[in-house]
């Protein structure tokens, strides 16, 4: 059969039959469908009840010369673009662009009611928030699991396709076990040492904290069975992309944001500073671009402004200082909470302040103290600590808000959701957050809370403790030889 004769005459209503077909083409090369699950006949029935449109990844066709190579892409034969005119159309909008209108250039009437919704709903997150945290060490890390859960749903939800979902089994089971699994995998690590005086008294949580590992990968992988059986023809390449989807989701958001927790029971300082500087950059980048925003910061967001940036950048810093300050007076934020309890408004932990609460006095250099006429400041240790978090929280953490803007253009959506009127979904108000917590939780390892092997006390004696009887008597023995040769006994 000649080319010509291969191609559908206009109007014949031929071209619909063309998907799995194979078409030459003189010159260019050859034209064909990537859709491999056309080449089979379903029985009508089943055809019914799927979905079976293409999106527009799935009906993308190819170009190709005599060598194989792809020279261009389109979303059919009638479609045909070039490369060049794809990319032209693909390219993020230059930073002096004027399709996108800054804060600052919008009428007062606009700007005032987008401000009032906007102000109106940040108050009452920040009520929430405080009661919350007045209710303890739990239900704050409850909260952090709420959001994830928001978060996780959220991105998910983007490449669902709910009509084919209907026909797979477990598909919604496996999305949240999946997600239970890696909660308990990262979080178990960081509670064992807060779970000793349950362990002590209920032994199958003793045996859930010593092979906890060796659990995880048990149910890690009766997920993988359970998604194995779960395959159904019609729908393997869409539910291959959604476990795709979702194991990117768990390691980016899910892992990163679990990191919260083991803040929070560091003491409460670490979860409400590192918190609020997000939140206190990200309230006054906003306002800044709203008065003075003239400069585009980047494309990728283009109402960000080089004047909402640098303004927040500065007031972050000094809010850092501040609020470090004020909550360095109280021992119930301060002091890591050994137990796990469901109490709420119970603020009676109690401890010996670390070192890096007590002020003490810095030698300055001799030029800088010979222009200023001091040769020292007193200061505490922790003021160095919230500056550099908050140096994070102004430079580097906007740009998990920058990513989350390039994941939505990307997927042509302007938010996330909608659940928070003025801000849009829950990603969009906490993606900064992220980055923010898992930042604050390695640099706590590393720099404050740092031995030399990197341990802390709580793990120590959880790995202690998960040892036998007999392997504990000679940790015991070994230690008290040493400590008596050093006079420390």
């Amino acid at each position: 059969m000649s080319s010509e004769s291969a191609m559908p005459s206009k109007g014949s209503g031929s071209g619909a039959n063309l998907r799995g077909a194979t078409v030459s083409a003189t010159g260019a090369g050859t034209l064909y469908q990537r859709r491999e699950s056309k080449t089979f006949s379903a029985p009508k029935s089943t055809r019914d009840k799927m979905d079976m449109t293409e999106t527009e990844e799935d009906t993308e066709t190819e170009v190709h010369d005599t060598d194989g190579g792809i020279l261009s892409k389109s979303q059919g034969p009638k479609n045909l673009k070039s490369a060049k005119d794809r990319n032209a159309k693909s390219t993020l909008p230059e930073a002096n662009a004027t399709s996108t209108v800054l804060e600052a250039d919008r009428p007062l009437a606009a700007k005032l009611q987008t401000f009032k919704v906007r102000a109106l709903w940040t108050v009452l997150m920040i009520i929430f928030f405080a009661v919350v945290i007045y209710a303890g060490h739990m239900y704050c890390s409850l909260l952090c699991v709420a959001v994830t859960m928001g978060i996780y749903r959220e991105i998910l939800r983007i490449k669902r396709n709910f009509e084919k979902e209907e026909n797979i089994p477990l598909f919604f089971f496996l999305r949240w076990y999946f997600f239970a699994c890696t909660m308990f995998s990262a979080g178990v690590k960081w509670l064992t040492p807060l779970l000793e005086s349950v362990a002590d008294k209920y032994k199958p949580v003793r045996y859930v904290l010593n092979y906890n590992s060796f659990l995880t990968f048990i149910a890690a992988v009766f997920g993988f069975v359970l998604f194995v059986l779960s395959l159904r023809k019609y729908t393997l390449r869409y539910q291959f992309r959604q476990l795709a989807w979702i194991v990117v989701t768990l390691l980016v958001v899910v892992v990163q944001s679990s990191s919260q927790i083991a803040n929070i029971y560091s003491g409460l300082i670490w979860f409400l500073l590192p918190t609020s500087l997000v939140i206190v950059n990200d309230i006054f980048a906003y306002i800044f671009g709203v008065l003075f925003g003239k400069t585009r910061l980047i494309a990728l967001s283009p109402k960000k402004t080089w004047e909402g940036f640098l303004g927040a950048f500065f007031v972050t810093i000094l809010w850092s200082g501040l609020l470090t300050s004020f909550l360095s007076q109280y021992k119930p934020v301060i002091c890591p909470q050994e137990t796990v309890t469901f109490r709420p408004f119970d603020w009676t932990n109690d401890c010996t302040p670390s070192h890096i609460y007590v002020a003490r006095p810095w030698e300055l250099p001799e030029t800088v103290a010979s222009i200023i006429g001091v040769d020292h400041v007193t200061f505490a240790p922790v003021l160095l600590h919230a500056a550099v978090l908050g140096a994070f929280a102004a430079v580097i953490a906007p740009f998990g808000g920058f990513f989350a803007s390039g994941f939505k253009r990307a997927f042509k959506i302007k938010d996330f959701g909608d659940s928070i009127p003025g801000h849009g979904g829950i990603t969009d108000r906490f993606d900064c957050q992220i980055m923010m917590g898992m930042f604050t939780y390695m640099y706590l390892r590393s720099f404050v809370w740092a031995s030399a092997r990197g341990e802390s006390f709580g793990h120590i004696y959880a790995s202690v403790m998960a040892l036998e009887g007999e392997d504990q008597i000679r940790i015991y023995t070994a230690l008290k030889e040493t400590l008596a040769a050093q006079n420390l006994i």
